[in-house]
């Protein structure tokens, strides 16, 4: 079971569309955070850094690179054991008929 993480602080970035925050257990440490529509899921992501300023600049690199990474059509989270069994029965029909 996992620990509840406590939000100690939530600063938006652009608007809105990313977030940088630290949480109880990140410490002083800011972290990134956006939320991938298309996988209905978070990505955090350690920014390394304890000062805020370079935490949003970096926050917003992060940002670009992963809407880039989306629009490529790369997926951002690995498929789920569930995706991959579904996946892995479907190619054994095909090689049956």
């Amino acid at each position: 079971m996992r620990k509840k993480q406590h939000l100690i602080t939530k600063i938006p970035i652009l608007g809105g569309k990313c977030f940088i925050c630290r949480n109880t257990r990140s410490g002083d440490m800011w972290q990134f955070q956006q939320w991938i529509k298309e996988e209905r899921r978070y990505v955090r992501i350690s920014l390394k850094t304890k000062d805020r300023h370079e935490a949003a600049e970096l926050a917003e690199k992060k940002f670009t690179e992963t809407l880039g990474r989306i629009h490529s059509g790369e997926k951002i989270f690995s498929i789920t054991a569930e995706e991959l069994v579904s996946r892995y029965l479907k190619y054994l029909e095909e090689q049956v008929v």
